[in-house]
């Protein structure tokens, strides 16, 4: 399979855990300007239907020309029409469903952006191997993952990241909260260390991937 090279970014606590309800508790802002510029170098930034309702994000760019398309995993078209990427007419965004989105939810944002790029592929839920075939014919050839956990971990678990990316923030948050990585794996996953940033309190972690699926 011919794919683009993807880089995984998220946040956790220290001890491992994420906070859905506010999700951007775990950052700060030099954390943010960070990210901002790896979007300059990227071909498109691929998101949740979950991670948009949750956090309704712009995906800014900072200090690069370049305006990475936005692929938004929504397999149901649960994306809120007044979510600022639907709203911002300088953002190219696609819609990726499957064959359970009801036509209605697919026309109604369609109508807020015209421009939407809507694929459908998969059946009850959006099939991800297709995805990344269809993404590299289309001339995307390195991606950020910025999703919710769940989609960070199908990704994973079908060998789709090259690069992870995990700032720890510096605060516990208890079982209450979903784990970062919280899902199921086909097989274990080994990791290099490729550096450490520190900002003020927060760490970022760079690993790269042993064997990446190519």
């Amino acid at each position: 399979m011919h794919r683009p090279y993807i880089i995984l970014s998220t946040a956790c606590s220290v001890d491992g855990r994420v906070d859905i309800a506010r999700p951007t508790m775990l950052s700060n802002r030099l954390q943010e300007y960070r990210v901002q510029e790896l979007r300059g170098t990227v071909d498109a930034v691929l998101t949740s239907a979950e991670k948009i309702t949750v956090e309704d994000p712009e995906f800014p760019v900072k200090d690069s020309p370049n305006k990475p398309k936005i692929v938004v995993i929504d397999k149901l078209a649960e994306t809120p029409v007044d979510s600022k990427i639907m709203a911002d007419p300088s953002k190219k965004v696609m819609l990726v469903t499957c064959k359970k989105a009801h036509p209605n939810r697919i026309h109604r944002l369609q109508k807020t952006k015209s421009d939407l790029a809507v694929m459908e592929l998969g059946e009850h839920a959006v099939n991800l191997e297709d995805m990344m075939n269809e993404l590299n014919r289309a001339g995307i050839k390195k991606i950020l993952l910025d999703a919710d956990y769940t989609v960070n971990m199908r990704f994973l678990s079908y060998k789709l990241v090259d690069e992870i990316y995990l700032l720890v923030a510096p605060v516990i948050l208890g079982q209450e909260h979903a784990q970062v990585f919280d899902g199921k794996l086909h097989e274990n996953i080994g990791l290099n260390l490729d550096g450490i940033i520190q900002y003020g309190d927060h760490l970022v972690m760079h690993y790269k991937l042993i064997e990446p699926s190519k």
